[in-house]
């Protein structure tokens, strides 16, 4: 179950000034269930964006899978989930309004010095310039545990852990 409060709350969920997701999951089964699941994303099977100029080279792969079942019939059950996301895309820098006149300033500088220091910053503006290769990867892990030692009574854990490198 997934709620989404974004004001009003209620005392249950204290004091906040912006939204909040609430995720209920339901407790373990005695039955033993999971799942696997793969996508895969490369810009050589896609089209050009609407408004770009060239197609950018990218590439993601995304898998993962859980499982969950009983540890102790009635009384002990164990949930784990594993995702991750390898993704590669550009960084496109373009120098914008930097570099505007420069040519027309540089034909202005009479001053052997002072024109090689201006090409010199020119060239570096420029080497800032471009497509750059980054990658954005993502390692997410969720383990819950519940137990149930008699028909009136539970306690649940759970841990998450995330790890996004880019």
């Amino acid at each position: 179950e997934f709620q989404i409060l974004n004001g009003n709350f209620t005392a249950e969920f204290g004091r906040s000034a912006g939204g909040l997701v609430n995720a209920v999951t339901k407790s373990g089964t005695n039955e033993l269930h999971g799942n696997a699941s793969y996508l895969f994303s490369d810009s050589a099977m896609n089209a050009r964006p609407r408004f770009a100029f060239t197609k950018p080279q990218t590439r993601q792969q995304q898998f993962g899978g859980s499982l969950g079942g009983p540890l102790k019939v009635d009384k002990l059950f164990l949930f784990g989930n594993y995702e991750q996301q390898v993704r590669r895309e550009p960084m496109i820098v373009i120098p914008g309004t930097v570099l505007d006149g420069f040519d027309t300033t540089l034909a202005s500088i009479t001053n052997p010095d002072e024109r090689q220091r201006f090409t010199q910053a020119g060239d570096f503006v420029r080497s800032l310039t471009g497509d750059f290769d980054r990658s954005l990867d993502q390692y997410t892990f969720l383990t819950r545990t519940d137990w149930r030692p008699n028909a009136t009574h539970s306690l649940s854990a759970r841990f998450n852990y995330q790890k996004f490198h880019a």
